[in-house]
């Protein structure tokens, strides 16, 4: 009887683990490394470029990471005069509560980011959890302040929930000075260099059955689309999901802006249907 009971527990322990296990949020590319980019997303450099200083003490900037046209994330950067142990911050405002940044486990009254150099591979794990408020990301001055007080093309880890159980991770890579020894006036300097997103439009309406084709592809300038359906209308849309062109009449041809990185095509067919492509600018 008591090896009957002991097997009944061992079964229902069992059972329970493996339900764990099919809940539990799947990490689609849990292994990403610092600087590379992930499948399924694209990269691209933002052009924030933050300045603070003793005339202009506040400077935010906000970012829509997977382009549904609502913001993300917010960077807020402050001065703040060390020299009168005041401390300058620079915090990462999460706004979407599906996305996460990793924070390292330290003492004080906020969240502070982990960071990751080229090659890292960007786990969130022991000490170190996935936090979806607020972070210091540096700070500068006063008596509490533990830095960093500057970087240089350093990573910040986020993941962001696609769906039930999907997890995708992504990274931003940036650098800071909030000392400002480098700088004339003493300005204090932010800039994000590169993103990775997962925009919508490339997670849920880029069709692998392509009913178009886009020739040269990369292109140097300008491409060509090709469809046995016929097409109404043709939009050239930016990896932050922003429409850059639209072509209502029958033209096939789009030239491409100078930024080099990734665009989508989208055709909208005369039969109703929709298709999106993604097309790679040199």
């Amino acid at each position: 009887m008591k090896t009957i009971k002991t097997h009944f527990r061992l079964t229902i322990w069992s059972l329970l683990f493996v339900l764990t296990l099919l809940c539990s949020p799947s990490d689609i590319n849990a292994q990403v490394i610092a600087g590379e980019i992930p499948a399924g997303a694209s990269s691209s450099d933002p052009l924030i470029n933050l300045i603070v200083n003793s005339t202009n003490p506040f400077a935010q900037h906000f970012l829509d990471l997977d382009c549904n046209g609502s913001n993300d994330i917010c960077l807020q950067f402050m001065w703040g005069y060390a020299a009168a142990d005041g401390t300058s911050y620079l915090f990462l405002i999460v706004l979407d509560s599906s996305f996460s940044f990793c924070e390292k486990a330290t003492w004080g009254w906020y969240s502070r980011a982990q960071f990751y150099a080229a090659g890292d591979t960007m786990n969130c794990l022991g000490t170190n959890t996935w936090n979806s408020d607020s972070l210091i990301v540096a700070d500068y001055g006063g008596f509490s302040y533990q830095g960093p007080e500057s970087a240089v093309d350093t990573f910040l880890a986020y993941s962001k929930q696609i769906g039930p159980g999907n997890v995708v991770h992504g990274w931003i890579k940036l650098s800071f000075d909030m000392v400002g020894w480098n700088s004339q006036n003493f300005d204090l300097t932010t800039s994000i260099h590169q993103i990775i997103s997962y925009c919508t439009i490339g997670i849920s309406e880029i069709d692998s059955k392509a009913k178009f084709t886009i020739f040269p592809n990369p292109s140097n300038k300008r491409v060509s689309v090709f469809s046995k359906t016929s097409i109404d209308k043709l939009e050239l849309i930016s990896s932050q999901g922003i429409v850059l062109k639209s072509q209502s009449e029958i033209q096939d041809e789009f030239e491409l802006p100078d930024a080099s990185g990734f665009y989508f095509i989208k055709a909208i067919f005369k039969d109703g249907g929709m298709q999106v492509q993604k097309v790679l600018k040199k």
